[in-house]
């Protein structure tokens, strides 16, 4: 009966320790971090330091980063074709794949 707890215990031991070991990866899933896969890789290979356990952890909680502003004024100043649907420079009087004027 004593043998029948102590592996209970053992096991119970095992899956709340693997639990916490991967409670940033959990986390970062849970909340679809954009960079769910360099949190995975941090977790396993430096969960083990307490240090990258951490670091993992904070990375997990933190906000994913904002767009480049870049990347959103390039969609602000780009127009349809309505001939052939193709994207073009908002400034350009003619469409640069078809050639008819917008």
């Amino acid at each position: 009966m004593e043998s029948l707890l102590a592996i209970v215990f053992v096991l119970l031991a095992i899956v709340v320790g693997a639990a916490l070991y991967f409670l940033p990866l959990m986390i970062a899933g849970m909340k679809h971090h954009p960079r769910l896969a360099g949190i995975g890789v941090l977790n396993f290979f430096l969960g083990w330091t307490v240090a990258g356990w951490v670091v993992a952890l904070i990375w997990a909680v933190s906000p994913p980063p904002d767009p480049p502003p870049a990347a959103v004024q390039i969609a602000q100043v780009q127009i349809r074709c309505q001939t052939c649907g193709v994207l073009t420079a908002e400034g350009a009087r003619f469409c640069a794949s078809c050639g008819r004027e917008l």
